[in-house]
């Protein structure tokens, strides 16, 4: 009776797979959640680039109001949070890193 035969010839096959494969270059983003704005920014260390860039929002802005909405089953961030603000001002959170520091505001 063999036991685990299949597993015993897939195990060295995907370990050279994992230790064989090159470095994986990846960027790095940060985000800056302040009490009314908030602003993204990307670390890439490719030659020939600035290593740090700010993200440019869909409203060509660096950045964006410090706003998050859930509506609909849906999460809104930044511009589209302000946009339902006026309709729904219950399901739209402002300064979300005063109330992350102090678990106890309301």
């Amino acid at each position: 009776m063999r036991s685990g035969g299949p597993v015993f010839l897939l195990l060295p096959l995907a370990l050279f797979f994992v230790f064989s494969s090159a470095p994986a270059e990846a960027a790095v983003a940060s985000i800056d959640l302040g009490s009314e704005w908030m602003k993204v920014a990307v670390v890439d260390l490719k030659p020939g680039q600035s290593p740090i860039s700010i993200a440019i929002n869909e409203m060509s802005k660096r950045k964006s109001p410090a706003l998050v909405a859930f509506n609909a089953g849906n999460r809104l961030v930044g511009e589209e949070a302000a946009g339902i603000i006026a309709r729904y001002p219950n399901k739209v959170y402002s300064r979300s890193g005063t109330r992350l520091e102090n678990p106890t505001s309301t």
